[in-house]
């Protein structure tokens, strides 16, 4: 949703699990060793984690450590670093909408 409003490309390879406070903390889940698993299956490159759960990597065997990027997070801002990181501000975007500077505006207040 972030990059549609931002018209901003984000990573196809990576992906996120969390909960994510409306001030935009984000917080442990369960199931990580699972998640990341399933992840890899799935050909994901990076994985962006709660950083409260980085003592669950201690279950995660080291070859499947070898194959993903694990980024420990505890909030938003940092998701959107790695997100965008390396994407162009005027990446290609749906061009049959637009966004109005309203809500463009709000993500600014996001913290």
């Amino acid at each position: 949703m972030i990059s549609a409003l931002t018209r901003r490309p984000a990573r196809g390879n990576l992906a996120m699990t969390g909960e994510i406070t409306l001030r935009g903390r984000v917080l442990a889940i369960g199931g990580l060793k699972e998640k990341i698993l399933a992840a890899v299956r799935a050909g994901i490159k990076t994985v962006i984690f709660p950083r409260t759960n980085e003592k669950d990597l201690q279950d995660l065997p080291d070859y499947v450590k070898d194959k993903v990027e694990l980024v420990p997070v505890a909030h938003l801002d940092e998701v959107f670093a790695i997100v965008f990181k390396g994407a162009s501000k005027s990446g290609k975007a749906n061009k049959s909408r637009t966004v109005s500077s309203t809500r463009r505006s709000a993500l600014g207040r996001v913290k």
